[in-house]
């Protein structure tokens, strides 16, 4: 579906249309949604090259997920990656495969693992053109707070930099905060926003955003904001957030990464996953000790 275009209007119904990139209007009828869904699989496409020269001028923020959006595990390293996660989630408690604690094992795995650019070369082209041209971008990452420095050292091993041209008011603050509770975020949990990159805990990416926002009072800041996401679970969150907002949502679903599991060994997961635990009990039985 590389070159195609999914236009989602908000009349009396979830309406989704499919048409051909090169055929899709931007004449919209009376009622219809401002807002556009594309997916994609490659930053390089013609629609987003496109989309990045009419925001030029436009008062845009560009918002990217980072697991599968902006970095990968390498092909051979399943355990916490994003496909490793979603996997653990769906096992039922009596499969062998299935790990306790696993938010902890997600972390330990973070600790020692590498990632790499989706696209090999975008942090030397995309990014850096859309932040010399004046463009506000930031991260949006469903990760915990307490993965932050493994999140930076990756981010900054690849070569990206969401600190270096955002507003002073707009990079971040420290500490934690709870989002504001809504119908789509019931009992909020601690996210943190710090030198551009907002990690949200698996929080409605949508609502998060908005208050996010608000939050940094950027609320009148922005007309347009540009989402990239490879999960179509966040791609529809901001899609519906932003449906009735006064600013304008561009989506793109990202699907350049192969998640299947077919690539995987889960026989040798599930031994590397074993040797995990025991350092961590390990580690939990030293805790304390001065050297």
């Amino acid at each position: 579906m590389t070159n195609w275009v999914r236009w989602r209007f908000a009349l009396s119904g979830a309406i989704v249309f499919t048409l051909s990139a090169c055929v899709v209007s931007t004449d919209f009828t009376s009622g219809s949604s401002r807002d556009e869904l594309y997916e994609i699989t490659s930053y390089n496409e013609t629609i987003v090259l496109d989309t990045i020269e009419r925001m030029m001028h436009e008062r845009a923020l560009y918002v990217f997920d980072i697991d599968n959006t902006l970095l990968e595990s390498p092909k051979k390293q399943f355990i916490g990656s994003d496909q490793w996660y979603k996997w653990q989630i769906e096992l039922p408690d009596s499969s062998p495969y299935k790990v306790d604690c696993l938010l902890q094992m997600q972390g330990a795995a973070y600790y020692f693992a590498h990632l790499e650019a989706t696209e090999l070369g975008l942090s030397a082209r995309l990014l850096p053109k859309l932040q010399e041209s004046g463009k506000d971008v930031i991260a949006l990452t469903a990760r915990s707070p307490q993965f932050r420095p493994q999140t930076e050292r990756e981010l900054e091993r690849n070569g990206f930099d969401f600190s270096s041209k955002m507003p002073l008011d707009f990079a971040g603050f420290p500490g934690t905060y709870l989002p504001s509770a809504s119908n789509k975020i019931a009992k909020p949990r601690a996210a943190s926003y710090q030198t551009g990159i907002a990690m949200l805990a698996g929080q409605h990416k949508g609502e998060a955003l908005k208050d996010l926002l608000n939050r940094i009072g950027a609320v009148e800041e922005y007309d347009f904001v540009i989402f990239f996401d490879d999960d179509e679970k966040n791609v529809d969150a901001v899609w519906q957030s932003f449906l009735a907002d006064q600013r304008t949502a561009i989506v793109f679903l990202y699907k350049a990464v192969d998640t299947s599991l077919e690539h995987y060994d889960l026989d040798e997961a599930a031994m590397a996953q074993e040797k995990i635990a025991d350092a961590m009990s390990q580690f939990e039985r030293n805790r304390g000790c001065d050297i």
